[in-house]
C-alpha cells in the first residue's frame, strides 16, 4: 500500500477509547464506533472542519450466502485489533495508510448454516496502493472499508453478496447506482472504489438498476443481477454498498468485498463538484495528444521507418507551433493474433526488440509509442488461445451478439497478459494504452459474480501500465462512474461518434459529424439534474479524423465546416485527442485552424477541464454548447454552436447546474474570440443564469471573467434586403456590396426540395443533402432515436454570381406535397475589436454572419410532371434509360440482392446500414432490346436471414426529344415479414429456387 501519506496523517485506532467507543481518523474526518455486548457498530462520522455529524444506526456489514440466509455484525463477536503507528500485529513494520481492522467471530449457536463465515474481517485505511491513478493517495479525509470473509472448511459461497455498507440514517439521501456515490444531506458522500460497486438508498432500494438517464444508452454495458441486488426487508432509511465478489481461486479462499469510502463534502461545493474532485487527480488532468491509424490508409503499414516518417509529417505541420503529439498510436494489427499480445511478425520479424526499437525511434524524435490492445483478447485468435490453455468467457445474452474474448478470471490468462503488459510498460515504455472491447461478461457461476471477477482480473492485468504512469483509455462497455478514474485516465463516449446524424438540416458533413457526437452528450449529460457526475474532459471521442477518403466531410464542405468541427470537438475541454489524420491529406488551412484551436484550448485549461453540457438537442435543431469554469472562480469558456437556420438564444447558468464556483451575485463579461473578436455588450451576473444569441448555422467561442461588460452598443447596416415579389412564393433579394463572398441561398424540404427559380430560370444547387432519420449504429442506438425526427432534403444555392444585383427567387412544388422554407446566408467582414490581447481560435479579421428568413415554412402542393403518353416509336429513340430506387439495411456477406428489369439482372443492390440509401443502374443495350411499354422489376436474393427492405423502383427515361419520363409505383418491400423495420410488401419465398423474391414490381409506360 501506498506510503504517502505516513508524513501527512494524524492516526488514531484505539487509543481514543471511552466507555467502550472507539474513533478512526484522517485528517479532519472521524468514524465513530462503539463495542458494547460485544457486538460491534459505527455510530456515524464526524467532519472537524465543517463540524458537521451524520449519525447512523449501523449493520456494520451484511453477507448474503446464495441459500438467502443474512448475517451482520449482530451474528458475531467483535474484537478490536490495536497496534501501534510504526509496528503491525506480527511486529512488521506497519503501511501508514492501515487504520487497523476489527475481527467478527461468529458467535456459538447463532446459525446452523454450514455455510456461514466463521471469521469475518473488517479492515480500515486512508489509501489503497493498489490504485496507482492516485499516486498522492486518497484525498485526505478519507476512511476507507472492506470485508474479508474467511469460510469453513475452505469451501466458498461462490454467489455470495457482500454489503460493505449497511446502515440506516435520517438524513436525506440521494443518487446511487452502479460505481455511484451516495448523497447524505448534501454534506457526505458514500464512494466507491471500484465501478462494478452497486449503492442504494432511501428504503436500500433506490435507485433501481439501469434508472439513471443516463444509462443504457449507446454501446452500453449490461450486468444481470438477476434481482440480487434487490433489499428483501426494506427500512426506511436505508443504505447499502453491494458488491458480488468471487472467492481467492487458491490459498485459503477467502473473499474480499470492494472498497468503500466516507468523506465529508469540503465547505462551499456542491455534492457533484466534491466527487469530481476527489475521484480525478491533478494527473487524471493532463492532456495527451497522439496520432491513431485506424483512419489513415498510410498508417497501417508498421515495417522500418514507416511510423516514424509519418510522425516526421507532423512535426514539419506543426514546427514553431510549440504542439507535441505525444504519442504514435498503431491501432488493432499490430499484433500476433496467436499469441498473448505479441508483435505480428510480419512487421516485426524480431517480435519485442523490433517494437522496442521503434518506441526508441519514436522517443528519440520527441514522442513515444501507444498502442491499442483489447485486454480480453477480443479480435485475436481465441481458437488458438482455448488450445493453448486459456479460457473463453461465457458471455451473458447481451454480450453473445459481440465477441468471443478470453476470461481475464482465468488465473493463467491474468498473469500472462499482465506480464506482457508489465513488459511493454517497462522495456518497449508505452506511453498510451487503448484498452478496447471491455466485455467484462463471463456467467460464472453468475453474471453478477463474472462480472466483478472479469474487472478485477482487468485491473490486475493492466496493474503495471496504470503504476508506471502511462495514460490509460478504457473504450467500449465501461460506463460513466466516476470510480472509473481509480483505473483509467478516459473512458470512451459509448457512442457512434464517427459518422453522420441526418435527423436534423444541414449541408456540411463536418456538421453532421458534430452533431453525429453531440448528440450523445446530449442525451447522457443534457440534464443537470441526473448526468454521469464524471468529467467531460475526461471522455474520449472519435476524432479529429481527416483522411485521403474525406471521411466525416463530404466534398462539398467550406473551409468554415473545418474549423467549427475542430472547435466543437476541442470545445468540450476533451483532454484526450486522438488524431485519426493523415497528415499528407490535411490542407494548409486545416492544420492552420487545427493549430490555433489547439492552442486557444491549451490556454484556457484550467476552465476546459470542468465543462458541463448546456443547451438542448443538436439534432432537434436546438442551440447547446460547453461551458467551462476554472476552480477559482476567475474565468469561464464557452463554445457553442446553432445548428438551426434562425437566431437561437442559449441559457446558461453561472451556478452548480454548470459547476460555477464564483462569488455569487457578480457581475462577468464576455469576450467573443470566434468567429471574430468582439466584447460583448450584455454581460451575465454570477448565481444566475446567462443568455447568448448565436447567429443560424453559427458556431461561437467566449471567454468569460469577472467585471462589468464593456462592449459598444451599435447596430449594423443589414448585408441583404430580401423583398415580397409580385407572384406567390417569391422573394427579391439584393445583397449589399460590403457582404463577404459566401452568398448562400439555404433550402429545406420537408420530405422533398421545393423547385427553385432564380430569375425565372431553374436553378441548381452547388450543395445537397438529405436526411438519415435516426441512422444510429446498431452497437449504439439504445436510447438514441429522436420522436421529432422528421423526412427532409436541403440545397444550397450560390448567388455570388448575382454579385449586388437584384435577384429574383421563386418556389414551387414538387412531384409530391411538402413543405419548405428558405434563408439567406451571408457574412461581413469583422476584424479585432477586443482590448485584450490573447489567443484566439481564428486568424484575423473574423467574419460576422447573418441568416434572413426568405420563406417561412410553407405547404407546398404537389407539382407533377404532366403525365406523357409514350407510344412504341417513341422508345426507339430513347437516349437513355436508368433503374433507380432505395434500399435499406442491406449487409455484405449474406448473397447478393440481385435487380431485375424484365428477367434480366440489371445489379446487385449496394451494401449500408439501417438508413435508406439511394441507388440507381443505367440500363445497357441489351436489356433495353427487351424493353415494351410494360415492364416488371424485381428484386431477390438467396435465402439467409439478413433483412433489408427496397422502395420506389422507378424507370427514368430520357426520349429522343429530350423529355424525361420517371415510372414506377411509390411502394416499398421488405425481405422479412417478422423485422422490426418492416414496411409494404413482404418477399416471396420460392422454396424450390431458395430465394426469396419481391412480388412483380410494374413499370408500364403507357
Amino acid at each position: 500500500m501506498s506510503r504517502f501519506f505516513s508524513a501527512l496523517l494524524a492516526l488514531c485506532l484505539g487509543a481514543l477509547v471511552h466507555a467502550e467507543t472507539y474513533e478512526l481518523r484522517n485528517g479532519d474526518l472521524i468514524r465513530r464506533f462503539e463495542l458494547k455486548d460485544g457486538r460491534f457498530r459505527t455510530l456515524g462520522w464526524t467532519d472537524q472542519a465543517t463540524g458537521r455529524t451524520l449519525d447512523v444506526d449501523s449493520d456494520e456489514f451484511a453477507i448474503r450466502l446464495s441459500d438467502g440466509t443474512v448475517l451482520t455484525a449482530d451474528d458475531y463477536e467483535a474484537k478490536v485489533n490495536t497496534w501501534s503507528k510504526t509496528k503491525g500485529p506480527t511486529g512488521a513494520p506497519q503501511d501508514p495508510s492501515d487504520l487497523g481492522q476489527v475481527d467478527f467471530t461468529l458467535r456459538p449457536k447463532k446459525t446452523t448454516n454450514p455455510l456461514a463465515p466463521p471469521l469475518v474481517i473488517a479492515m480500515f485505511c486512508s489509501d489503497l496502493g493498489k490504485l496507482p491513478k492516485k499516486p498522492r493517495g486518497i484525498p485526505a479525509g478519507t476512511i476507507l472499508k472492506a470485508v474479508e470473509i474467511s469460510w469453513p472448511e475452505c469451501k466458498p459461497d461462490h454467489k455470495v453478496t457482500v454489503e460493505v455498507e449497511r446502515f440506516r440514517t435520517k438524513a436525506q439521501s440521494g443518487r446511487g447506482g452502479r460505481g455511484e456515490p451516495v448523497v447524505l444531506d448534501d454534506a457526505w458522500i458514500l464512494m466507491p472504489v471500484d465501478p462494478t460497486t452497486l449503492t442504494r438508498h432511501t428504503d436500500g432500494n433506490q435507485p433501481s438498476a439501469y434508472s439513471h438517464r443516463f444509462e443504457k444508452i449507446g454501446n452500453h454495458s449490461f450486468v444481470d443481477f438477476e434481482r440480487a441486488e434487490l433489499e428483501t426487508n426494506p427500512q426506511p432509511g436505508l443504505v447499502r454498498a453491494l458488491c458480488f465478489p468471487p472467492a481467492q481461486p487458491s490459498g485459503p479462499h477467502l473473499t474480499t468485498s470492494s472498497f468503500v469510502g466516507v468523506f465529508a463534502v469540503p465547505r462551499g461545493l456542491t455534492s457533484e463538484q466534491a466527487v469530481i474532485d476527489y475521484s480525478r487527480t491533478k494527473g487524471s488532468t493532463q492532456s495527451y495528444t497522439h496520432y491513431n491509424n485506424w483512419f489513415d490508409p498510410a498508417g497501417k503499414n508498421l515495417k522500418g521507418d514507416n511510423l516514424p516518417a509519418i510522425h516526421r509529417q507532423f512535426l514539419d505541420a506543426l514546427k514553431g507551433s510549440g504542439i507535441k503529439v505525444d504519442g504514435m498510436v498503431p491501432d488493432n494489427g499490430w499484433q500476433d493474433r496467436k499469441s498473448i499480445w505479441q508483435p505480428a511478425p510480419g512487421a516485426f520479424p524480431e517480435g519485442m526488440k523490433d517494437l522496442n526499437k521503434l518506441s526508441e525511434t519514436l522517443r528519440a524524435q520527441g514522442s513515444s509509442l501507444g498502442l491499442w490492445m483489447a485486454a480480453d483478447g477480443t479480435t485475436n485468435d481465441i481458437g488458438w488461445g482455448v488450445k493453448e490453455g486459456y479460457a473463453r468467457a461465457q458471455p451473458n445474452a447481451y454480450f453473445k451478439q459481440y465477441f468471443a474474448h478470453y476470461s481475464l478470471a482465468d488465473i493463467r490468462y491474468q498473469l500472462h497478459l499482465g506480464y506482457q503488459i508489465r513488459a511493454l510498460t517497462e522495456e518497449t515504455k508505452v506511453s498510451y494504452i487503448k484498452f478496447d472491447f471491455n466485455h467484462l461478461s463471463n456467467v460464472v457461476p453468475t453474471d453478477r459474480h463474472g462480472h466483478d471477477a472479469e474487472f478485477k482480473g482487468f485491473c490486475l492485468s493492466t496493474y503495471w501500465a496504470n503504476a508506471a504512469g502511462v495514460f490509460i483509455n478504457a473504450t467500449n462497455w465501461t460506463w460513466h462512474s466516476p470510480a472509473w478514474l481509480n483505473y483509467a485516465d478516459s473512458v470512451w463516449l459509448l457512442a457512434g461518434d464517427d459518422g453522420f446524424n441526418g435527423n436534423w438540416p444541414e449541408l456540411a458533413g463536418r456538421a453532421q459529424a458534430t452533431t453525429d457526437r453531440d448528440v450523445y452528450f446530449w442525451r447522457m449529460w443534457g440534464d443537470p439534474s441526473d448526468r454521469p457526475w464524471f468529467p467531460i474532459a475526461n471522455i474520449m471521442t472519435h476524432g479529429i479524423i481527416r483522411n485521403a477518403g474525406g471521411q466525416m466531410s463530404y466534398k462539398t464542405d467550406l473551409p468554415r465546416d473545418w474549423s467549427d468541427y475542430v472547435l466543437m470537438h476541442y470545445g468540450r475541454g476533451t483532454l484526450l485527442r486522438e488524431w485519426y489524420l493523415s497528415p499528407a491529406s490535411v490542407l494548409p488551412h486545416e492544420w492552420q485552424a487545427l493549430i490555433a484551436i489547439h492552442r486557444w484550448t491549451e490556454s484556457r485549461h484550467a476552465d476546459m477541464i470542468n465543462t458541463c453540457y448546456v443547451g438542448g438537442r443538436p439534432d432537434e435543431g436546438a442551440a447547446y454548447g460547453f461551458v467551462g469554469w476554472s476552480h477559482d472562480g476567475t474565468t469561464g469558456t464557452l463554445v457553442a454552436r446553432n445548428p438551426r437556420a434562425e437566431a437561437q438564444t442559449l441559457r446558461f447558468g453561472l451556478d452548480a447546474t454548470t459547476l460555477f464556483r464564483g462569488t455569487p451575485r457578480k457581475a462577468w463579461r464576455g469576450r467573443i474570440v470566434y468567429p471574430y473578436r468582439q466584447e460583448l455588450a450584455q454581460g451575465f451576473e454570477s448565481g444566475a443564469a446567462g443568455e447568448i444569441t448565436i447567429p443560424g448555422y453559427e458556431t461561437v467561442a467566449i471567454e468569460l471573467e469577472p467585471g462589468e461588460a464593456r462592449g459598444p452598443m451599435f447596430k449594423l447596416a443589414p448585408t441583404a434586403r430580401i423583398e415580397p415579389g409580385t407572384r406567390p412564393l417569391e422573394s427579391k433579394i439584393k445583397v449589399a456590396e460590403f457582404a463577404a463572398e459566401r452568398r448562400e441561398l439555404l433550402v429545406m424540404g420537408y420530405p422533398a426540395l421545393p423547385q427553385v427559380f432564380l430569375d425565372g430560370k431553374p436553378a441548381t444547387p452547388t450543395r445537397r443533402t438529405k436526411s438519415r432519420l435516426n441512422a444510429y449504429p446498431g452497437y449504439a442506438r439504445s436510447g438514441m432515436p429522436s420522436e421529432k425526427a422528421r423526412a427532409w432534403e436541403m440545397a444550397g444555392f450560390d448567388l455570388a454570381s448575382f454579385g449586388t444585383a437584384e435577384v429574383t427567387v421563386r418556389f414551387a412544388g414538387a412531384e409530391e406535397a411538402t413543405k419548405a422554407e428558405a434563408w439567406l446566408l451571408t457574412e461581413r467582414g469583422f476584424g479585432k475589436q477586443a482590448d485584450k490581447d490573447t489567443l484566439s481560435p481564428l486568424t484575423f479579421p473574423g467574419v460576422l454572419r447573418h441568416t434572413a428568413a426568405v420563406l417561412r415554412e410553407t405547404e407546398l402542393p404537389a407539382a407533377p410532371a404532366p403525365k406523357v403518353k409514350l407510344g412504341a416509336e417513341d422508345l426507339r429513340g430513347v437516349k437513355s434509360a436508368r433503374l433507380e430506387g432505395e434500399t435499406f439495411g442491406v449487409n455484405a456477406g449474406y448473397g447478393e440482392k440481385t435487380v431485375t428489369l424484365n428477367g434480366r439482372a440489371v445489379g446487385q443492390l449496394p451494401t449500408g446500414g439501417d438508413a435508406w440509401k439511394a441507388f440507381g443502374f443505367d440500363l445497357k443495350a441489351e436489356t433495353l432490346t427487351g424493353f415494351a411499354l410494360r415492364n416488371v422489376a424485381g428484386v431477390s436474393v438467396p435465402l439467409n436471414d439478413d433483412k433489408f427492405k427496397v422502395r420506389n423502383l422507378r424507370l427514368v427515361l430520357t426520349l429522343a426529344d429530350g423529355r424525361v419520363v420517371k415510372v414506377g409505383p411509390k411502394a416499398a418491400f421488405t425481405s422479412h415479414a417478422d423485422w422490426a423495420h418492416f414496411e409494404g410488401q413482404a418477399f416471396e419465398v420460392d422454396a424450390a429456387a431458395k430465394v426469396r423474391r419481391t412480388p412483380p414490381i410494374p413499370l408500364d409506360l403507357e
